[in-house]
């Protein structure tokens, strides 16, 4: 049987009941068995986004790590007293430190939470921040309706954390391929 959502005249929960203004109101209409299915999915997938995310960004630093290993080499192995001498050199440099900084960002833990997470029980500071017993009396007192969104909600933020994520590693990688391209002119050219 499914769940059926609150009556339009019901009172707003403090847990988060869903009325009919909620955004998540029409997929939290549907058969919640089977949505919830969808939900895991949803979630899992988002997940593997970030986490793909924080790994392409380590990844990126130990990359980093090398080619700036091999310059501060390479002006070792010229005489000169800096591994840095032309303007290209230097462009590099700048890229390299760039996609550091960037590939450091995107790694970095956030206080605060993004809009909407404020309350939120599947949010681990909004979590934290209360005793076990709160959690635990909150949580348990969640309808099925109530639960369901703060799911959808956690998918929403986690999804924009990802993108956030996602478009940073691209900016690392092209400062990277910037970076390696000048290195490679410098050497080349040089």
């Amino acid at each position: 049987m499914p769940a059926q959502p609150p009556a339009d005249d019901a009172p707003p929960s403090p847990r988060g009941s869903v009325g009919p203004d909620s955004p998540f109101a029409e997929v939290l209409s549907t058969d919640l068995p089977t949505s919830g299915r969808l939900l895991a999915s949803h979630w899992t997938e988002v997940d593997g986004l970030l986490r793909q995310a924080d790994l392409k960004a380590q990844v990126l630093l130990g990359v980093d790590a090398i080619v700036l290993t091999a310059i501060a080499k390479l002006g070792a192995a010229g005489g000169g007293g800096s591994p840095v001498d032309t303007p290209v050199e230097y462009a590099a440099m700048v890229c390299l430190l760039g996609s550091i900084a960037v590939a450091l960002l995107t790694l970095a833990p956030r206080r605060g939470g993004p809009s909407g997470t404020d309350g939120d029980l599947l949010y681990f500071e909004a979590a934290a921040t209360m005793t076990p017993q709160e959690f635990t009396t909150r949580y348990l007192g969640m309808t099925q309706h109530a639960h369901v969104e703060h799911v959808l909600r956690q998918i929403h933020v986690k999804s924009k954390i990802a993108t956030v994520k996602l478009a940073r590693v691209r900016l690392a990688v092209g400062l990277l391929a910037a970076g390696i391209f000048l290195v490679g002119a410098s050497v080349t050219f040089g």
